[in-house]
């Protein structure tokens, strides 16, 4: 007798009765198999989900961080975006606009109005007006921090 694609039998010199026997006992230990293995995936899968539920459980004991209010956010972001407009404008005064100005004893270190060749009384006047810019257009106007740089540097944004 042959099982499947030609596998036979015939060197154990069995009856037919035994080789039906055998077939039947060779696919009831494939089933226990593929049914142990589905009945294990169910029970991590069971397990892992527990998990998950006894995280969500803990997750309430942990002490949330303070959130900064936005005026200290906003402040700190004025300040980053004028210290790296100044290194790029002029890096950090020493070139551009920036020595045009220095020669008159003034300062213009962000590229402020370069094309009438403003410059500032002192370095306060600069920032504060820098400050100001920005957050009219950034928190006033409700751009993004993207698209007033690139207007600020000359780009094309129409409302």
């Amino acid at each position: 007798m042959k099982i499947g694609n030609g596998l036979s039998l015939r060197f154990l010199n069995l009856s037919v009765g035994a080789t039906k026997i055998l077939t039947i006992l060779w696919i009831i230990v494939v089933l226990i198999f593929l049914g142990n293995f589905i009945l294990w995936r169910l029970f991590f899968i069971r397990v892992g989900e527990m998990t998950r539920i006894d995280q969500l459980e803990t997750v309430e004991h942990i002490r949330p961080t303070p959130v900064p209010t936005p005026e200290i956010e906003n402040e700190t972001l004025l300040e980053n975006l004028y210290q790296r407009v100044r290194l790029k404008e002029s890096t950090n005064g020493q070139f551009g606009l920036a020595k045009t100005c220095k020669n008159k004893g003034m300062i213009n270190e962000i590229g402020w109005n370069p094309s009438k060749g403003h410059c500032f009384k002192t370095a306060e006047q600069q920032e504060k007006a820098f400050k100001a810019w920005f957050d009219k257009y950034i928190n006033q106007k409700g751009w993004g921090v993207s698209r007033a740089l690139s207007y600020y540097t000359g780009g094309d944004y129409s409302e």
